[in-house]
């Protein structure tokens, strides 16, 4: 390449954009009209695959929160049914039938998430650190709804509606990281 020293610097080399980018900028607004338009080409493609690659990241993630929601409409089913067999048959507090029914269902939705959604070995490390977070936000609802008086339905459709988006982003940012 040959160096032009008559070269003067124009605001748009200043601007603050990556030096390949002002690369294709000066080839386009110094050359021809051809180069021009290859150049226009060339950063549209550019944006279009940082979009496209956006959509794709986006419908992963609206993918495994419908599998995540799947998983989690099966779990609740088991949570709710041994809620009220844990109520009804042993006459346990809502903190503690809460809490226990978790459990059951937890163990379910662990095994289930990590095969199905996050396609992800499941851990012993996993596992605990998954239970320990669910479980204390189960005991927390069931201590929060005996303390408040509120009744069992009120407590179950709080906690499964919270401990859905909470477990998700839990699941996927912390338990789950990393994992394909």
């Amino acid at each position: 390449m040959f160096k032009n020293t008559d070269f003067k610097a124009h605001r748009w080399v200043a601007e603050r954009t990556p030096s390949w980018m002002n690369r294709f900028h000066r080839v386009g607004r110094r050359r021809s009209r051809i180069t021009r338009r290859r150049c226009i080409l060339h950063e549209a493609l550019l944006s279009g695959i940082k979009q496209l690659r956006d959509r794709v990241l986006i419908n992963n993630m609206l993918k495994s929160f419908f599998r995540y929601f799947s998983v989690g409409i099966i779990n609740t089913i088991i949570h709710w049914f041994s809620f009220w067999v844990l109520i009804d048959l042993f006459f346990l507090t809502q903190a503690i039938a809460n809490f226990l029914a978790f459990f059951i269902a937890v163990t379910f939705s662990f095994f289930a998430n990590a095969k199905w959604t996050f396609m992800a070995r499941a851990t012993s490390g996993r596992y605990l650190l998954f239970l320990l977070f669910m479980g204390f936000m189960a005991a927390f609802f069931g201590h929060v709804s005996d303390a408040i008086g509120a009744g069992p339905v009120i407590m179950l459709i709080s906690f499964s509606m919270f401990s859905l988006l909470i477990g998700y982003a839990f699941s996927k940012f912390i338990i789950f990281r990393g994992a394909k």
